[in-house]
This record gives structure tokens, sequence and C-alpha cells, in this order.
């Protein structure tokens, strides 16, 4: 079950971005998570975006690419899409809020990483 956990706050400067670069990790999918992981320090909150942001979407490619074998796959595919487009939206406004929501299985990953 995903569950959503409010980051505690610093001070504003630090929180904010903190939260954009949070949010940033997944602009770009599994390359922005990548690059903002190895970039986020000793961030917590942003390694974890970052991990989440790389795992989810690295996942989510490799699944697109293996459903495209074939024509059902390809129908399948589009669904994965638009799974991918909408959590896209989701992760990156949950992030950019200060929340540190996790996808199930995913985010308890990505919390073991960050």
């Amino acid at each position: 079950m995903a569950k959503s956990v409010s980051k505690s706050t610093g001070s504003s400067s630090k929180t904010s971005n903190s939260n954009i670069l949070g949010a940033v990790s997944y602009l770009f999918g599994f390359i922005s998570g990548i690059i903002l992981y190895l970039l986020a320090g000793n961030d917590r909150y942003v390694k974890f975006h970052a991990a989440q942001s790389t795992i989810w979407f690295l996942g989510l490619f490799v699944l697109n690419f293996a459903l495209l074998i074939s024509v059902v796959g390809a129908v399948l595919s589009v669904v994965v899409g638009i799974i991918g487009f909408v959590s896209w939206l989701f992760m990156m406004y949950k992030a950019l809020n200060g929340e540190k929501y996790m996808l199930p299985i995913v985010g308890e990953w990505a919390q073991k990483y960050s």
C-alpha cells in the first residue's frame, strides 16, 4: 500500500530547494533520477525521490520495451505509457509539496537506498 509521509521542516530555503530537487528527480525519468541521486550528497529527501524515480521509471522503461515485441503487447504498452505519465505528474507534485510519497514496493526499495 502506498503511503505518504511529510518530511520534517528545516530552514525554508533548504526545504524549498529540497522540494524542487525532489521534483526535478522525476522530470526526465530514470536519467534525472540517477543524476540527482549522485549529486544529492547528504539530502535524504532528494536521494529518496531520486532513487524512487530511477527504480520506477527504469522498471516502466524495461516493461514497455518488453511489451513492444508483440501486437498485444503494443496495446498494453499504451496503458503502461499512460500509467507512467500519470505517475510522473503525481510524483512531481508530491515531491514539490514536500511529501515523501512511497509507491508500493518501489518506495520501500527507494527508502532503503536513500
